[in-house]
């Protein structure tokens, strides 16, 4: 608490009692006045924080939502692009395999083509011999 000094005029008035009895109602008089202050604050900054929490739930509720929906989208967007891919790579597969079938044929001709070869080359080679 301040120091309160009371002028000599008053103090000859009140006399030494009553500047004492004054200076301790003014000081009683700020004690009440700082708690009052001190509760308005108080009161101020609950209300202040209540409101700013509400924002905030609400600002996490939108953003919630919004993360949500970007999941959603990127989920099917995700689905989508697995379909494709699986579609191109049975298609890919299913070339290969008619590729594979070709590649036999082609072979299995040009064995039968060097056995064909192989079999004449021998029965002429045969018949030079005898």
């Amino acid at each position: 608490m301040a120091v309160v000094n009371v002028p000599k005029i008053l103090r000859d008035k009140l006399t030494e009692e009553g500047a004492e009895a004054l200076v301790r109602i003014l000081d009683k008089m700020e004690e009440r006045g700082q708690k009052t202050v001190l509760e308005l604050a108080e009161g101020r900054f609950e209300r202040r924080l209540t409101e700013v929490k509400a924002e905030l739930k609400t600002d996490i509720a939108g953003f919630r939502a919004e993360l949500k929906g970007d999941i959603a989208g990127l989920r099917a967007e995700l689905k989508g692009d697995i379909a494709g891919l699986r579609t191109e790579l049975k298609g890919d597969i299913a070339a290969m395999r008619a590729e594979f079938a070709e590649t036999k044929a082609e072979l299995i001709k040009w064995m039968f083509l060097f056995w064909a070869g192989q079999v004449a080359a021998s029965f002429v080679f045969l018949k030079l011999l005898r």
